[in-house]
């Protein structure tokens, strides 16, 4: 019963670290309400989003946007020896 659209929306300006944290927290209250669970339920994950917050602020968010404008942000692929190159 998770929805993955949701909960993507929920976690706007979090990083890897803020998701991992929600995935581990979500687990271990699944595991709390039942230490024979094997599946983590939306419930769990809204709960998990009460206590981890993103760590990405709205300044840091812009600096990384200002950022990527000025540097020319563009879509890395590899080239035929497999070094990354840089493609629009």
């Amino acid at each position: 019963d998770v929805d993955l659209e949701e909960l993507a929306r929920r976690t706007e300006n979090c990083v890897g670290a803020d998701i991992e944290a929600i995935c581990r927290t979500a687990a271990m209250l699944a595991l709390r309400d039942d230490m024979k669970a094997k599946t983590v339920s939306m419930k769990n994950f809204e709960k998990a989003l009460e206590s981890v917050h993103p760590s990405a602020t709205k300044e840091m968010i812009d600096v990384y946007k200002k950022m990527a404008k000025e540097m020319g942000a563009g879509i890395m692929k590899k080239d035929e020896r497999g070094r990354g190159a840089e493609v629009a």
